[in-house]
Order: C-alpha cells, then structure tokens, then sequence
C-alpha cells in the first residue's frame, strides 16, 4: 500500500470519526433537553388543559386549554382572581421554539384585548415547555415592542381534578 493511499484513508476515517462524534453530541444534547423539559414548544407539547391556582391576597386562577389546528395552534384562556377576571380565545402560532399568541376577550373591557372574534396584530403572549410545566410570557409594553416578561408557570390538569395550589406567597399578600 502506497504512503500516499495510507495518508487518504486515514484522513477519512478522522473525517468520519469526527462526523460521528458530533452526530452524537448532537443527539444527546437534544435527549438531555428534552428530558428536562428544555426543548422548544410543539403542538403536542402544549395541546391540552393547564391551569394555575394561587390563593394568596385575592387569588390568582387561570385556565388554558390548546388543541392542534393544521399548522396553529387554538383553543381558550382565562386569568383573573377573586375580585374578577378575563377570559376568551386564542390563536397561535409555533415559531423559534415557543407558542406565539394572539388574545381575544369575550367581554369587552376598556384597555383589554379585542372582543371575540377579532384578534390583534400583534403577539399578545408566548408559552414554553418547562419540564412538566407551561410557562406564559406576556407582552411588556406595546406587543409592537417585542418584549415579554415571564408572567405564570401552569400545571398540566386533569378533568375534573384541581389545578395543584401554589403556596408561594409574596411578603405581605395574606
């Protein structure tokens, strides 16, 4: 065998090596960010009813339920506490690994979303796995703005069955 030759197959098994090593890398970043529930948002991901329940200062209660639509997403929300609340519709879309949503109300409210069945332009929210959990990022600001501030982590729910309670009080809330 000729040095030239020896230095060639060489070459492709270091080439196909390192191809293999990163294959595997890669691969098993992706198992360990899904088992920790850091992967990006799918349809099956977050199609389902979530909820979260807090009874500290005047409670904090809210429900969403998505289900799959051809390429969106859809389904209903709710939020508000013991003094009142909103609820309504939503259309999403998934993008960049998260839930983007548009809101809808089905009661008008002075400064609240659109009445159902119209939508805004903009994102009003996006969701994200976390683990087992979904979490929910508002729109700080304008939804023009692009900003969205972590607002609440919802539980995956039964139904039938409450929404696990969330005994996390801020200082001064009870």
């Amino acid at each position: 065998m000729s040095g030239t030759f020896r230095k060639m197959r060489e070459r492709s098994y270091l080439a196909y090596a390192a191809a293999l090593g990163t294959t595997l890398l890669i691969a098993s970043h992706a198992v360990f960010a899904s088992e920790r529930g850091l992967g990006p948002a799918s349809a099956t991901a977050v199609e389902g009813q979530w909820g979260y329940r807090s009874d500290c200062g005047s409670g904090h209660y809210v429900r969403f339920s998505a289900k799959p639509a051809g390429a969106d997403v859809e389904g209903t929300w709710s939020d508000g506490t013991r003094a009142g609340g909103e609820s309504g519709s939503f259309k999403g879309r998934l993008r960049e690994g998260k839930l983007f949503v548009r809101f809808c109300s089905d009661e008008e409210t002075r400064g609240g979303f659109p009445l159902c069945p119209a939508y805004g332009t903009g994102d009003d929210a996006y969701f994200v796995p976390v683990g087992k959990d979904l979490a929910w990022y508002r729109t700080w600001g304008s939804p023009a703005d692009g900003k969205f501030e972590k607002y609440v982590e919802l539980h995956r729910t039964v139904h039938g069955e409450k929404v696990p309670l969330d005994t996390r009080c801020p200082a001064g809330s009870n």
